[in-house]
């Protein structure tokens, strides 16, 4: 997964991103909280750990703007342990609160769970990507208010290239991923149902998102792709 991790405490933020590290997570570290909404994040975190110390953003205004910039997981590291603080956050749309004291290994193994309840289609939050709107609780994908079928590894395959938009994912990656086994050299699963998805969910050249194939590298979803800006890229 690719969490972001905000927190004015500089140490504790290294040490959480280490212990994170260790479970072969990629961590992005902002020190604050506008140099975090200064960037466009959109598809870009599947999960975010909120420090709440000395912070005097109100929840719900922080809880809005995810949902309308990038709708995921919220895990927030709480500066008191009141019921009143955790209900707040809770309420306003946190996946998980963690009260004083902790440990970075305290919160790995939240960031653990959290990852099995949404993989498993536990909380079913809508993730907007542009128009397409994924709502992982129905394995549904809406596109400009049109519901298209997908099947579960349709569904997961969209998903998991969606949210590496700009980063190449090799066929072996994929596939050990999604059919959970070890690629093997003859295998077209995954090309069959990137043929699938790309012609379900429009993903051609000239839209917003292309899914196009990189010679010796694999598949990736285009954002902001632009004729011949990518040589090496195929629509095949």
């Amino acid at each position: 997964m690719k969490i972001a991790i905000i927190d004015d405490d500089r140490r504790q933020a290294r040490e959480i991103e280490d212990a994170l590290s260790c479970d072969e997570h990629r961590c992005h570290l902002f020190y604050d909280w506008d140099d975090f909404t200064s960037l466009p994040v959109q598809g870009r975190y599947d999960a975010l750990i909120l420090s709440r110390r000395g912070r005097d953003r109100d929840d719900r205004e922080i809880m809005s703007w995810l949902r309308s910039a990038n709708p995921m997981p919220v895990l927030v590291l709480a500066d008191q342990s009141t019921e009143d603080e955790v209900v707040a956050w809770l309420n306003a749309g946190a996946a998980d609160l963690i009260v004083p004291p902790t440990t970075p290994r305290a919160i790995s193994a939240r960031v653990k769970a959290l990852t099995r309840r949404y993989a498993g289609g536990g909380p079913s939050q809508e993730l907007k990507f542009g128009d397409y709107a994924f709502h992982p609780g129905g394995r549904a994908v809406v596109i400009n208010g049109e519901l298209v079928p997908l099947t579960e590894k349709e569904f997961m395959l969209s998903l998991m290239l969606f949210r590496n938009s700009n980063n190449p994912i090799s066929r072996e990656t994929i596939y050990e991923r999604i059919w959970k086994y070890k690629s093997t050299a003859s295998s077209r699963t995954v090309d069959t149902h990137v043929a699938r998805i790309r012609k379900k969910l429009k993903l051609f050249p000239g839209g917003g998102f292309p899914l196009i194939s990189i010679y010796g590298k694999g598949y990736m979803i285009v954002q902001s792709f632009s004729e011949g800006s990518l040589p090496w890229a195929t629509s095949g």
